[in-house]
């Protein structure tokens, strides 16, 4: 799992991903949690990572947007087609 705490400057964090690295504890707490973070900064096994502003979710937001209108303008001309391929007949 990955933790990542948000910025409100889109800087760089330090961020854990544990996944495999240790075995499955039976009860998860955050204190648990802590000790693992705790060691894993103490190793230096966090890797630094960059959280993407306003600015930058904004314009994701809207390629997403984007991409989901196209699919659907592409599935309506294909249900179009399909109806007009069988009103032809």
């Amino acid at each position: 799992s990955v933790t990542a705490r948000r910025q409100q400057s889109g800087s760089l964090i330090k961020a854990a991903c544990t996944c495999g690295s240790h075995r499955m504890l039976t009860v998860k707490t955050d204190r648990r949690d802590a000790m693992m973070l705790a060691k894993l900064h103490r190793a230096g096994e966090l890797t630094a990572v960059w959280v993407p502003d306003g600015a930058h979710e904004a314009m994701r937001d809207l390629i997403r947007a984007r991409a989901t209108a196209v699919r659907v303008l592409g599935k309506a001309r294909q249900h179009l087609q399909g109806f007009l391929l069988v009103s032809v007949r």
